[in-house]
């Protein structure tokens, strides 16, 4: 038996294709306003709108040599601290960041380049720290969270 295609079975198979296909443009505009959100939570120092949904994975840094995997509870405590000991002054891009998205628009790798200005409460001195960090995000149930973090400063 000889299986003959028409064009129509070609285009189901094209139209199957092109409808599992992640929106790109959608995701990295939710990637962009996670962004902006993690700034806001900086200068209004709000832990809970830093950590967001960062219970729903299994979360790991890798920063100053060290890889961890702290609890939600161990990340809102020592974010709670930093915020405690210090005013953000500015809190911005030095480039905008660079997104790149896995074929099946599950992962995703965000770039940042990142100025920090802060002023400890306890001297009044500004402290000015370059921010570079790769981030990796999965989408779990249509919503982007932070899975992943490797960050270093100059």
């Amino acid at each position: 038996m000889k299986l003959t295609y028409t064009p129509v079975y070609f285009l189901l198979i094209l139209f199957q294709y092109c409808s599992n296909r992640p929106d790109m443009e959608s995701d990295k505009k939710a990637l962009l306003a996670l962004h902006q959100q993690q700034r806001k939570a900086h200068l209004d120092k709000n832990v809970s709108l830093l950590l967001g949904d960062s219970t729903l994975t299994d979360y790991i840094e890798v920063n100053r040599g060290l890889i961890k995997r702290p609890s939600y509870s161990e990340s809102a405590k020592r974010f709670q601290a930093y915020f405690d000991e210090v005013e953000f002054i500015q809190w911005d891009d030095v480039t905008p960041p660079v997104f790149s998205f896995s074929d099946d628009g599950t992962m995703a790798t965000a770039v940042v380049d990142k100025i920090v200005i802060t002023r400890p409460l306890r001297d009044n001195r500004p402290d000015t720290a370059y921010y570079a960090w790769l981030a990796v995000y999965k989408k779990i149930k249509g919503k982007w969270v932070l899975h992943r973090m490797g960050s270093t400063n100059k």
